[in-house]
């Protein structure tokens, strides 16, 4: 039996890398959660192949560690950078990303936020790091 995929299996594994934030129907409570928490187990080199306007989702920025957003200053295309520049301006999708970290850190248990402290990290470093975000 060979490796091959079917044009199906195939489909599916595209889909996945490059739009995780359209995996889920929005209508599912925990849809943003599950986004994020997809986003957060990606080695930084995966991160380009998210579509680009993934990351004026809410859901994939909420995913987003440090390495991500430092690896993303250093190799991104300028679309990508944009799209990170223009989520961080939006105050809606900025509190999107906080309640997306305070449902994480709930599953985590025990009062913890280290979804929300790696959150605060990664706006840090685009502020420490504006002129690598910008044209």
């Amino acid at each position: 039996m060979g490796n091959k995929l079917t044009s199906l299996e195939e489909f599916d594994v595209q889909r996945t890398l490059q739009t995780p934030h359209l995996l889920f129907s929005r209508k599912l409570a925990y849809a943003d959660k599950k986004v994020a928490f997809i986003v957060l187990r990606k080695k930084e080199d995966e991160m380009l192949l998210i579509n680009s306007s993934g990351f004026s989702n809410a859901a994939i920025f909420a995913g987003l560690t440090e390495k991500h957003i430092e690896y993303f200053a250093k190799n991104a295309p300028m679309e990508y950078k944009n799209e990170i520049m223009k989520i961080l301006r939006d105050k809606a999708a900025m509190e999107g990303v906080r309640e997306i970290a305070e449902d994480m850190d709930e599953d985590e248990g025990d009062g913890l936020t280290k979804h929300q402290d790696r959150i605060k990290k990664v706006i840090r470093y685009i502020l420490d790091n504006q002129i690598a975000f910008q044209n």
